[in-house]
């Protein structure tokens, strides 16, 4: 499931749109400024982002305010001489694939109601903590709304809780790093004592004892010229790049912990959805599809 890179709308506020020649919007007015340079009535903007007409009113007046205009034109102008304007319609895609995404858990919920899984998420390594950290809280966020149970554990923790896996079906993950991977060939000094070496003998332990626990690699941050283990990929892997797109790795990852669950026809229509909302601009009409339009507005609800 390989797609070019997006980037999280977080990501792009912060980054390119938190200050446009000098002033300061808010999260909020930087979703209604990319709504009003996309065409969209208030009625529409107010009902995508699940607020009231009048709240989005208030947004556009804040906006003006701080243009110091009196329309959405002008608005439009000022977006277009700032020389952002590809940058907002990179970050009005990005709000019509996070509601798909969204849309799609809600799917996937409803099928785990059934099922109950429990996950395992387990750090190899303190290198990059910050990083991780952040990985971490997303991935929290959105497994959690589709009702999968998740426990996190550092190598200490995982290897005292190791005996209790024997009879759970439980799936772990353990995060490694490129720099771990890169450290295997050969292990560098330095590293911290709990090396990979140490996560595949656990594995091949509670699997000699469990046929219901199952187990993932996130490799996060890989160089293309490091391989990966044959240990890692007889075991099964996920790969997670800064430059690769997130909702793609995070709809993988539920694949292997959801394993008894047939998520291929939820994940092919995201990326469908994905596909056309992303494509080129000159050869596609955000506006034109009302089938994708209607799931995107109902999945903004929730």
């Amino acid at each position: 499931m390989k797609n070019r890179g997006l980037r999280l709308l977080q990501d792009i506020y912060c980054q390119d749109l938190k200050i446009i020649n000098g002033i300061k919007f808010t999260p909020r007015e930087i979703d209604v400024i990319a709504f009003i340079i996309s065409g969209r009535t208030t009625k529409k903007i107010a009902s995508f982002l699940s607020i009231a007409p009048k709240t989005v009113d208030n947004h556009i007046h804040n906006i003006m305010m701080k243009l110091e205009c009196h329309s959405r034109e002008n608005i439009v102008d000022f977006i277009e001489k700032s020389g952002k304007f590809s940058i907002v319609r990179e970050y009005y895609s990005c709000l019509l694939i996070k509601a798909s995404f969204k849309g799609k858990l809600k799917e996937i919920s409803l099928l785990v109601k059934n099922v109950t899984p429990f996950c395992v998420i387990v750090s190899c390594c303190q290198q990059n903590k910050q990083d991780q950290d952040l990985i971490l809280e997303r991935l929290k966020k959105h497994l959690k709304l589709v009702g999968i149970t998740i426990a996190f554990k550092s190598i200490k923790q995982y290897e005292g809780l190791a005996h209790k896996l024997d009879n759970s079906p439980t799936h772990t993950v353990f995060l490694v790093t490129g720099m771990q991977l890169n450290a295997l060939f050969p292990l560098r000094e330095g590293e911290p004592k709990a090396t990979l070496s140490s996560v595949f003998e656990l594995v091949q332990n509670i699997r000699k004892r469990s046929l219901s626990a199952t187990f993932t690699f996130l490799l996060l941050n890989r160089e293309a010229s490091i391989d990966v283990p044959k240990a890692i990929s007889d075991i099964g892997y996920v790969e997670f790049r800064e430059s690769e797109n997130y909702y793609f790795t995070v709809m993988t990852l539920m694949q292997k912990i959801c394993a008894s669950l047939n998520l291929d026809k939820i994940i092919s229509e995201f990326t469908r959805d994905y596909l056309f909302i992303n494509g080129p601009s000159d050869k596609v009409k955000l506006h034109t599809w009302p089938k994708v339009r209607k799931a995107l507005h109902k999945a903004a609800h929730y």
